[in-house]
């Protein structure tokens, strides 16, 4: 059976813009991990371009959103950075990424009360992640030199359960508490 000239034309359009958008989905995948490569590398302002162009084509790309952000942490525009981790969690609750960085941002301001906030609202996300989380709180106590809920909240702790990254920090504390 012969398909109309109108049949075979529209499948061929049909198949077309699929190819288009298969190429499309494809080029933005090779983009994103350029953009991924560009800022491992340290080369900021290539990767924050590939990022901002990836946002204007998917602007609820919390991926995106996130490494806009990192771009800008790693420029240490720390207020740029909050704003693109906030919009990040905010499109998406339950990624990890922007909670970590906004938690870093709070960590190296020295912003205790806001990190203690980040951390209670974490852990109803991310509740696996207890002790560790338990551990930046319990050190943001210390900081704030409220050193009785500092202590509570250290003994606490599984230091089995806590995350490799953290256990520098979990040394160094424990060290504190015990002066305690």
């Amino acid at each position: 059976m012969r398909l109309k000239d109108s049949d075979y034309l529209s499948e061929k359009f049909i198949l077309f813009f699929l190819l288009l958008f298969i190429f499309s989905v494809k080029s933005l995948c090779t983009n994103f991990e350029y953009g991924v490569e560009l800022l491992k590398n340290n080369q900021l302002d290539s990767a924050l371009e590939i990022f901002l162009a990836l946002e204007k084509e998917n602007p609820d790309d919390y991926g995106v959103i996130n490494n806009i952000g990192v771009v800008f942490f790693e420029k240490t525009q720390y207020n740029l950075a909050w704003n693109y981790f906030e919009k990040a969690k905010n499109l998406n609750p339950e990624y990890k990424n922007a909670y970590i960085n906004l938690g870093l941002i709070h960590f190296y301001n020295s912003d205790w009360n806001r990190l203690i906030n980040l951390v209670r609202e974490t852990i109803r996300v991310f509740p696996e992640d207890f002790d560790s989380l338990i551990l930046l709180e319990s050190y943001a106590r210390y900081r704030l030199r409220d050193f009785r809920k500092a202590k509570e909240l250290f003994l606490m702790l599984d230091s089995g359960n806590i995350d490799s990254e953290l256990q520098d920090l979990y040394s160094n504390l424990e060290k504190k508490i015990k002066l305690l």
